[in-house]
């Protein structure tokens, strides 16, 4: 999985997508890669939506990238 920077400014937020049903072991991974600060009570700013299998992670890209390595999780 390859990573561009896009021009302009960035909310220094990532999009995850996961596998169909894969949001749990998704988040997981993230966690493993980022730290576990984003799974806290407050989420650190960090949203999961199980149902979309979509999380919008507050981590720069380059670091959620870490996890990429996982079967669930599809894209960052």
């Amino acid at each position: 999985m390859e990573f561009s920077s896009l021009a302009g400014p960035t909310t220094g937020r990532s999009l995850v997508l996961f596998a169909e049903g894969a949001a749990k072991p998704g988040m997981a991974a993230v966690q493993a890669a980022v730290g576990p600060s984003i799974a806290g009570g407050d989420g650190g700013g960090t949203e999961v939506f199980p149902t979309l299998g979509v999380a919008v992670v507050d981590a720069p890209p380059e670091q959620v990238m870490h996890a990429a390595g996982s079967d669930a999780i599809i894209a960052v």
